[in-house]
């Protein structure tokens, strides 16, 4: 009797002791697959914008702002001094006033083409003839022209260089002393004749398509000889400080 109740109890025990390690595998397997599953981030879905309800790309800076590329428009004013230099040994000098517009198309960043149309009118012009101020005669003039230029920008510092090559004339109009005041006697045109115009410059932006600066314009203007008179001009020159405005 002794002997079978040992045997029960041993066997007890066995039994015991198989389920314990079994619920200890078990238990092992699924803390281990718990630490899995904790451990492991899963990989985000994509965000798709759903174009009823946001726009593509909303937020994101604008890939083409302050960057001179596009459309070109440029417009320049100012003020300088004007001369012209004829026969027999004829000056006419005076302050004068400026502008220009230039419109056309970067063809790469930051290098424009684009079309000119500028004028310059010089005002209170002094008129000497062989080296003496003809005071009976005044004369007012003024140039007008037209051509091609070309731009580039050297970035980041916004400065540019331009070179435009056109035709002009000059428009005079003259006046002759009668006592105190100047009276009308007459105005002429010259024919056309090759213009140069350089210019160097330096903008800033102030958004971002637009750009302003301080910009300086020399110009060449030959009108052949061009008989006005009292005298004839052969060039004018003017050189002018402007304020620019760039938008592309």
């Amino acid at each position: 009797m002794t002997t079978k109740h040992c045997l029960t109890d041993l066997r007890g025990a066995r039994r015991l002791l198989t389920s314990g390690f079994a619920a200890a595998a078990v238990l092992s397997l699924s803390a281990a697959s718990w630490a899995h599953t904790e451990g492991t981030v899963a990989s985000p879905e994509p965000c798709v914008c759903d174009p009823k309800i946001c726009t593509p790309g909303a937020g994101l800076p604008d890939p083409n702002a302050y960057r001179h590329d596009g459309f070109f428009l440029r417009l320049t004013l100012g003020m300088g001094y004007m001369w012209g230099r004829g026969a027999p040994d004829a000056e006419l000098d005076g302050y004068a006033g400026a502008m220009s517009v230039s419109a056309g198309s970067m063809v790469s960043e930051n290098l424009a083409l684009h079309f000119d149309m500028n004028g310059a009118n010089a005002f209170r012009s002094a008129l000497s003839i062989d080296g003496a101020e003809d005071q009976t005669y005044n004369a007012v003039f003024q140039t007008t022209g037209v051509g091609l230029g070309i731009t580039y920008y050297l970035m980041p510092a916004n400065v540019y260089a331009s070179l435009g090559l056109g035709a002009g004339w000059l428009y005079t109009t003259a006046y002759a002393r009668v006592g105190e005041n100047f009276v009308l006697t007459g105005h002429e045109s010259s024919n056309f004749g090759p213009a140069v115009t350089l210019a160097l410059g330096k903008e800033w932006w102030v958004s971002p398509d637009w750009g302003v600066g301080m910009t300086g314009v020399y110009q060449y203007l030959s009108v052949n000889g061009e008989d006005l008179g009292k005298y004839t001009v052969d060039a004018v020159h003017h050189v002018t400080v402007r304020v620019s405005a760039t938008f592309n």
